[in-house]
């Protein structure tokens, strides 16, 4: 019987006191992805059309990792968490859930104070050791 790891789900913290109840969840991605999205960004630098190209792909690979939020257009209509639907909003708008996205998948969990089998930490100094 093999393991599977479900994709790990972010629910996005916002600094900017403007986004003040905007919801949005989306998943992690796979660490290849992570890393294309790094390198074309380190690439884009100095290269006009790597920017576009880096852009185009951290919004795809944003929207695939697109679970849901609370968005409305300036109608009150749902605005679909979708691809599509990214791109009807503002560069500086999308451009803070990206990085907000960004940084949530970015960050090293600590580690667990109890350990990796939820029993407490190993007591690596009660170990008896014979001593030569």
């Amino acid at each position: 019987m093999g393991f599977r790891k479900e994709a790990t789900q972010y629910k996005l913290k916002f600094e900017d006191p403007d986004l003040d109840g905007l919801e949005v969840i989306a998943k992690s991605l796979p660490l290849r992805d992570f890393l294309a999205i790094n390198k074309l960004a380190i690439a884009a630098d100095d290269n006009a059309e790597k920017q576009v190209e880096q852009s185009e792909v951290m919004l795809k690979k944003f929207s695939e990792a697109l679970i849901g939020w609370n968005l409305e257009d300036d109608r009150g209509k749902p605005v679909p968490a979708t691809y599509a639907g990214l791109l009807t909003q503002e560069v500086s708008f999308a451009m803070e859930i990206i990085r907000a996205w960004m940084e949530a998948i970015a960050n090293v969990p600590k580690p667990s104070p109890t350990g990796l089998n939820g029993s407490g930490t190993y007591p690596e100094q009660s170990i008896p050791m014979e001593v030569s």
